[in-house]
């Protein structure tokens, strides 16, 4: 019961946007929320990561599948493909003349 209500508050999660495991257990036992998590993590249903900054680290999670819908190079593809169009553009010019 508690891994589907889990499962539930995770299904917005990415790998880009993680929750953790504290914005997970709101009003449960950490405890509790850690072993449902590391048996979705078992069943791969869920990944997880280690995030350290400075001298805090926190374990973060996220629902196993989920991709952001934009790339994350979703601008450096676009200026790519504006490139090679002007460059194909120049290239008629010069082969029209």
């Amino acid at each position: 019961m508690l891994k589907e209500k889990l499962l539930k508050a995770m299904l917005r999660t990415s790998s880009q946007n993680p929750i953790s495991v504290q914005a997970l257990a709101k009003g449960r036992k950490v405890g509790d929320v850690r072993a449902a998590l590391g048996e979705l993590l078992n069943e791969r249903k869920v990944y997880s990561c280690r995030i350290t900054k400075g001298k805090q680290t926190a374990d973060v999670w996220w629902l196993a599948g989920n991709v952001n819908t934009v790339p994350l190079n979703y601008n450096q593809t676009i200026r790519a493909r504006k490139l090679r169009a002007a460059r194909a553009k120049i290239e008629e010019e010069q082969d029209g003349d």
